[in-house]
């Protein structure tokens, strides 16, 4: 998964425990109500990149 450490998007390499349409439950060294980036898996890759960036909470735009 992707989360923002110094305005910079990093990798928290993380196991998939089990999924359905719209949930993941993960293992790893994340801590719950981390915020971490929600995209298709092309825009992922392009901030997994190392891009500058910032995560948007919830609806705000």
């Amino acid at each position: 998964i992707l989360t923002v450490k110094d305005n910079q998007f990093v990798k928290i390499p993380v196991k998939i425990v089990a999924i359905d349409e719209k949930n993941a439950l993960i293992e790893g060294n994340v801590s719950e109500g981390t915020p971490v980036a929600v995209a298709e898996e092309s825009k992922l890759r392009l901030l997994a990149l190392g891009k500058k960036g910032k995560l948007i909470l919830g609806n705000q735009r």
